[in-house]
């Protein structure tokens, strides 16, 4: 019954009939690299991961939601292991 609910709230938000968006915050496990994401103002992460649509990101760390912030650009890239080669795809 839950995967039928799922279903049939992406299908109403992506017919523009309901629009979560702007209330919708995804939390997101950084450990290691919470740092560098507050410093640069900046979260990363592999674009297999998945994305819906959010307005705000909410940082967690050692068992806590640490920082929230509202997402202002999403960009997709590539890049080789060194970062010498970093190519804007969307």
């Amino acid at each position: 019954m839950q995967d039928l609910i799922a279903d049939y709230e992406m299908f109403c938000e992506n017919e523009k009939v309901l629009n979560k968006k702007k209330f919708r915050m995804r939390y997101v496990p950084c450990g290691t690299s919470f740092d560098l994401n507050m410093k640069y103002n900046l979260y990363y992460m592999p674009a297999k991961r998945g994305y819906r649509d959010h307005k705000y990101l909410g940082l967690y760390k050692n068992k806590c939601i640490r920082a929230i912030g509202e997402i202002k650009k999403i960009t997709c890239i590539s890049a080789d292991k060194n970062g010498d080669n970093i190519e804007v795809i969307e």
